[in-house]
């Protein structure tokens, strides 16, 4: 679903799932918000509101593993009730109900570098898998810790707008490069 056709109800869904983002990611302090929630929570809505997005996208540091001695991230993520996708196995899916609605809020484990042939590498210690997206390393690169709009006693790891805007750029190069793919 793109945001254009994405119900607000939808984009309030991924908000409450936003919520629950810091928690899961306290053990993984090199772990960054990035997509389309940075413009979100880097610009002030009141001077540019932003329409949303329905899903939420997190950048891991392959070499920085987590901190949690009890349970892996992925543990951590079925614990709290998400359901990773076994099809795509770097997505995970958690069901909201809000305002008597299910809606399915989609997260995806991204990280940089060189990419295998299957685009996805296994972190062995979280029992997580990563997609692999060459230049999405920049993410990490001087994130900001933001506080979330909706709870002010919360703060994520946020990539910074020139990240976000260069993310886009290898975001737009790939859909051209797998247009060129699928026309040929």
């Amino acid at each position: 679903m793109s945001r254009e056709n994405a119900p607000q109800a939808m984009i309030a869904a991924t908000r409450i799932v936003l919520g629950e983002i810091p928690e899961i990611l306290e053990a993984y302090p090199k772990a960054v918000i990035a997509g389309g929630l940075v413009p979100y929570l880097l610009i002030p809505q009141e001077i540019e509101p932003h329409e949303g997005t329905v899903d939420i996208d997190i950048v891991l540091d392959l070499d920085q593993p987590g901190a949690d001695e009890f349970y892996t991230l992925h543990e951590i993520l079925e614990r709290r009730l998400f359901v990773r996708d076994e099809r795509k196995p770097f997505r995970y899916v958690r069901g909201v109900n809000f305002e008597g609605e299910q809606y399915q809020v989609l997260v995806e484990f991204l990280g940089g570098g060189e990419p295998p042939p299957s685009g996805l590498r296994r972190i062995r210690t979280e029992d997580v898998y990563v997609s692999i997206i060459k230049g999405m390393e920049v993410a990490l690169d001087s994130p900001l810790d933001v506080q979330l709009p909706d709870n002010s006693r919360q703060s994520v790891s946020v990539a910074s707008l020139p990240a976000f805007f260069s993310m886009k750029a290898i975001a737009l190069e790939r859909r051209e490069e797998l247009k060129k793919t699928k026309d040929a």
